[in-house]
């Protein structure tokens, strides 16, 4: 996706799910889903290294140039996002 796109800001590769653990934003799908991937071709278990499958959950995280987070949103439903306004509110 990287090389495809010529991203010029780092990308974070989260084999194993290890950072979507850390951050508390991993969620596990029911078998419904697992399947519907599947049946797509895509094997969640094996494209992603992982032990069980788990899918991330859309977050934002702020953190302050001393590396502390000042703030932070996610929501298992993947339809419900922070809006921009927020998200610049907590730049400031």
């Amino acid at each position: 996706m990287v090389k495809k796109h010529s991203v010029v800001f780092p990308i974070l590769y989260d084999e194993g799910a290890k950072t979507l653990q850390a951050y508390q934003v991993a969620y596990k799908p029911d078998e419904k889903t697992v399947s519907r991937y599947k049946m797509a071709g895509i094997d969640l278990l094996n494209k992603n290294k992982q032990k069980e499958v788990v899918l991330p959950v859309p977050a934002v995280y702020i953190i302050n140039s001393e590396g502390t987070v000042t703030y932070r949103y996610f929501d298992e439903n993947y339809k419900r996002r922070v809006s921009i306004a927020e998200i610049v509110k907590n730049i400031q």
